[in-house]
């Protein structure tokens, strides 16, 4: 999966920081920046063992992170990026949705996806006939 153009990496800490430089001229976006370091610092975002996270900014609608596994990259999956903003809902939820993305991405929760996958599979294979019933 692509991740828009990227013209500026930074790096803090194990975050990275993928902004237009042209984006980091406005005041309040590096205002912003500064409170998302801070909140990430704080909350142990840039800590997680099984994943990264990549910061970019919209210039609609705010930060976001995009997720990234530390061996597979980024997933091919809707529920890659999350926005993230100073506000205290937001970072609550941007840290669960964190954590769920850490936990897949540990060898437990690999190990539970294959599991499911291997049900899937078998329920595919299995010859089920369905049967209607109809009342006049």
């Amino acid at each position: 999966m692509k991740v828009n153009n990227i013209s500026n990496n930074i790096s803090f800490g194990r975050l990275k920081i993928n902004i237009d430089k042209s984006v980091l001229n406005s005041v309040s976006v590096k205002k912003e920046l500064a409170q998302i370091k801070k909140i990430f610092t704080e909350n142990g975002f840039s800590k997680k063992r099984n994943v990264n996270v990549i910061l970019e900014h919209e210039n609609e609608r705010g930060f976001f992170g995009i997720i990234e596994s530390k061996k597979q990259g980024i997933p091919e999956n809707p529920d890659y990026r999350h926005f993230i903003s100073s506000k205290k809902k937001d970072i609550k939820d941007f840290g669960e949705w964190l954590n769920e993305w850490n936990y897949r991405y540990s060898p437990k929760g690999l190990i539970e996806w294959a599991e499911i996958k291997r049900r899937a599979a078998e329920s595919l294979k299995k010859h089920l006939h369905i049967v209607s019933f109809w009342r006049v």
